[in-house]
């Protein structure tokens, strides 16, 4: 009788700590891991069950100017990160790049250069906008640039 009971309780607290989906980052991302399993931890928190499987981060060539760039060749999402930019990031921008490249990647997200949200509030209204880095609010907006990028759903929102 105490074995079942000490397995209802180990199931449970299994079930409690590890959210279901939340850290699944079965991917190539190397030195980004820790971004995609943030990226996924957020998703849970509104419900979403990001799956990136077949995920690849690499850090490679870009275009000048060009801090990241999410690609879907053959449905195959690929983010490649400037080696030239990277490092001299901070980890807070660090976080919105990679989270606006995923969001495209995974989410199936657009660009959203409208540069005010509907409150009037905020400087942007989504993460997606076209120059993450130019989003100075942040860390101050935190929760509501996380809502707009995970509870709405489609291309625009």
């Amino acid at each position: 009788m105490r074995w079942f009971h000490f397995i209802k309780i180990s199931l449970f607290l299994g079930v409690l700590f590890v959210a279901p989906g939340c850290c699944r980052a079965g991917v190539n991302a190397g030195q980004f891991q820790q971004y995609v399993v943030a990226f996924q931890k957020e998703a849970v928190k509104f419900h979403r069950d990001v799956i990136a499987d077949s995920l690849t981060i690499q850090s490679g060539s870009l275009p000048a100017g060009t801090l990241a760039l999410c690609t879907l060749g053959n449905g195959i999402p690929l983010i490649t990160v400037s080696p030239d930019y990277w490092p001299k990031l901070t980890e807070q921008q660090r976080e919105m790049v990679l989270f606006h490249e995923l969001g495209h990647c995974l989410l199936g997200k657009i660009h959203e250069n409208e540069t005010r949200d509907v409150s009037g509030e905020r400087a942007y209204r989504s993460l997606m906008y076209l120059h993450p880095l130019d989003i100075y609010d942040y860390s101050q907006f935190h929760d509501d640039y996380m809502t707009e990028l995970f509870a709405t759903s489609g291309p625009r929102g």
